[in-house]
């Protein structure tokens, strides 16, 4: 992200130190149904920044979250990003390619480590089964692992309990199609391998640092 969204998540953070403990816990699930909203994460974080300054009055005057935010957060949340200006699409879809680079990677990287051997020369095979394991996994984690991260995000234990068993069931489809479909396509060297992950990785470090 932008210094400028860093600077103001670093003061976000500092900010949401002072707040009890339900005012966090509404902040929270605030944040989580933010990111599946079409802005920016400068724009997320300015909203966030907001909340917290309302959160921090209440508690001042006595109040509880639910009387600045009211009962359904999710209406709250809709009413603010409503008035919000969307970013242009250009802008909006690099800032999600953005986000799903560092899924991409991991997913690149383990696909390497799997593959290569010593032993061979620090050559490895790449299977007709590891394309579509690799369109298996992305399509997975970007549809209805976010569907599942938006809907459960609420209760922390069994978000994270739910997003375990969903990536191990990922995995295991992923191991299932490369036994499926184990015909050689071609060998690749070790180096050979590193360039596009190399690229990949200057290209999220280039997002990153230019997009809000």
């Amino acid at each position: 992200m932008s210094k400028r969204t860093k600077l103001l998540r670093k003061e976000n953070n500092e900010a949401q130190r002072l707040l009890s403990s339900p005012s966090i816990c509404i902040l929270y699930n605030i944040q989580e149904y933010l990111r599946s909203a079409p802005i920016s994460a400068c724009q997320r974080e300015s909203v966030r920044r907001d909340v917290i300054q309302m959160l921090s009055d209440a508690e001042a005057r006595g109040e509880t979250p639910a009387d600045v935010i009211g009962e359904d957060y999710k209406s709250f949340c809709d009413s603010i990003t409503a008035g919000l200006p969307r970013p242009a699409q250009p802008q909006f879809f690099l800032g999600r390619l953005r986000d799903a680079l560092p899924a991409i990677l991991a997913l690149y990287a383990f696909l390497c480590a799997a593959r290569f051997n010593v032993k061979t020369g620090w050559y490895a095979s790449v299977k007709l089964g590891d394309l579509p394991a690799a369109a298996f996994a992305l399509l997975m984690w970007s549809g209805p692992g976010a569907w599942l991260s938006r809907k459960i995000h609420t209760r922390q234990t069994l978000a994270k309990t739910v997003r375990v068993l969903f990536d191990l069931l990922v995995l295991t489809g992923m191991v299932v199609l490369g036994l499926l479909l184990p015909q050689q396509l071609f060998q690749i060297h070790l180096l050979a391998a590193l360039v596009p992950l190399a690229a990949l990785f200057v290209v999220y470090k280039l997002l990153d640092a230019k997009l809000d």
